[in-house]
């Protein structure tokens, strides 16, 4: 039964899976927005010393993201009140429904997936990792915007199945891009093991949240392409559709307000004499009165967890997501005496 002929009959029920399920979908969408909102506080409160350029890049993603669930509302607002008892229309794609989803691209995939390339160029220094998910990140995005154009051009939901392949390809490469960009991530941490077992754990919740972001988007993109290709006739895809981006912001915030407990988690890091590293730094201290165990002299060292630099009795290290915020390791400052007039640079 194809999408008109299923609006056509009196059956009130059969907006079940149609706009009914949109209207579910809309909920969703609301709390995801609400606990967005949330997490922007937490980041401005928590981080006002990030660069001015991520601030700026999450204020306009979120306002992108409120933009987003206005569009939503709207659509939903036309179909449901302003054309009550008017079938007709319920098949007729408003306006609102693909400029949603050129918005959904720019976030995701224009900006969001942006920032996780620079991350993972800031790990690995590796051009060959970072080209591949600009240019999967670039594919999807031509996909989608491809996609919203034939929408508009299509102007009913039965249109949609001409361009069937695309929109699959579409669903496809976000799920593959996301799975990249994981993988990639998760490979570069698991070759910073130190043995080591606190900065190895520390590495570990840093896999576990890449593994969780990537994941949780994947497997939506993944029910809205078995959706649409099982269902092309009722609207189930679309509410599956439209809480991505939401998921896409909410990783993202999360991943970068995770800072604050992964800060909690090194101030209780066991000090560890800096003489009993692998290599080793040149640290002089000035405590006590035998100028012989004044100074202690060892060599340069790598370190697992990013630039680190001892200065007194302080021990920063940037933060993996090298988004100009710094964890300190208050851990180590018994490694260092107070009254230390020289400074020693960890570098990766």
């Amino acid at each position: 039964m194809t999408f008109m002929a299923l609006l056509a009959l009196d059956d009130p029920s059969n907006l079940n899976n149609t706009f009914g399920a949109v209207l579910i979908g809309l909920v969703v969408v609301a709390i995801f927005y609400g606990i967005t909102c949330v997490q922007t506080y937490i980041y401005y409160i928590t981080f006002p010393n990030d660069g001015p350029v991520l601030k700026s890049l999450i204020a306009f993603l979120w306002i992108l993201d409120s933009l987003q669930l206005a569009l939503v509302t709207h659509m939903l607002y036309h179909y449901l009140i302003k054309n009550y008892g008017n079938p007709s229309e319920l098949g007729i794609i408003v306006w609102s429904f693909p400029t949603g989803t050129i918005i959904t691209t720019i976030m995701n995939d224009g900006i969001i997936r942006c920032i996780y390339a620079r991350r993972i160029w800031t790990l690995t220094k590796n051009k060959w990792s970072t080209g591949i998910v600009l240019v999967l990140t670039l594919a999807v995005v031509a996909g989608w915007i491809a996609t919203s154009v034939h929408v508009f051009q299509s102007k009913t939901f039965e249109g949609l199945a001409r361009i069937r392949t695309l929109i699959s390809v579409c669903y496809s490469g976000v799920a593959f891009t996301d799975s990249v960009i994981a993988v990639i991530l998760c490979a570069n941490l698991l070759s910073r093991r130190s043995g080591f077992k606190k900065t190895d754990s520390q590495l570990q919740t840093l896999i576990k949240y890449a593994i969780h972001t990537a994941l949780l988007t994947s497997i939506v993109a993944i029910a809205s392409l078995i959706t649409f290709l099982a269902m092309p006739h009722n609207l189930i895809y679309v509410a599956t559709l439209i809480t991505l981006p939401k998921l896409f912001l909410n990783s993202l915030l999360a991943t970068l307000n995770a800072r604050e407990r992964l800060r909690e988690r090194f101030d209780n890091i066991e000090s560890v004499h800096l003489s009993k590293l692998p290599g080793g730094i040149s640290v002089s201290s000035r405590s006590g009165s035998d100028p012989a165990s004044s100074h202690h002299q060892v060599q340069p060292m790598m370190f697992d967890i990013g630039c680190v630099k001892v200065d007194k009795e302080q021990v920063q290290t940037r933060d993996l997501e090298d988004l100009d915020s710094f964890v300190k390791l208050p851990g180590h400052r018994k490694a260092v005496e107070a009254g230390a007039d020289r400074e020693a640079d960890f570098k990766l």
